[in-house]
């Protein structure tokens, strides 16, 4: 048995507009959850969500392996080590042993959205989890 879940974190900002990765945390931990799909997540994207890496960030409070796939990924801005980043993200209580995020196709003017894909070892066993 794997329980799967998947939540838009809307950059870890509630509906109070407060960005609480330790709110988000909780929630994923009171499912009980093995793996979770997150959409809307920020990494080092802007002062909307204080530049975190928020999928680490998620991962280290639950103790969890992870993967994140940038959907949008601009240049490094003047001052950081990091790119701007926005996508999604695959949290797992089990090994992540691979990974890939496939574009999807845009049309002009629309977001680029992605395919991420992880390779889980779930007990020896290799598990194929897409979001």
């Amino acid at each position: 048995m794997l329980d799967v879940m998947t939540f838009y974190i809307h950059h870890v900002q509630g509906t109070d507009d407060v960005l609480d990765v330790p709110r988000i945390a909780d929630v994923v931990r009171r499912s009980g959850a093995d793996v979770v799909g997150l959409q809307e997540v920020d990494n080092h994207y802007s002062m909307r969500s204080d530049w975190a890496d928020q999928a680490a960030d998620l991962a280290k409070l639950l103790g969890y392996h992870v993967v994140f796939g940038a959907n949008s990924d601009n240049a490094t801005p003047a001052g950081s080590d990091h790119r701007v980043q926005y996508g999604t993200a695959i949290l797992s209580r089990y090994p992540i042993t691979a990974s890939d995020n496939t574009w999807l196709y845009k049309s002009t003017g629309q977001e680029q959205r992605g395919l991420l894909h992880a390779t889980l070892n779930v007990r020896g066993k290799a598990v194929q989890f897409y979001l």
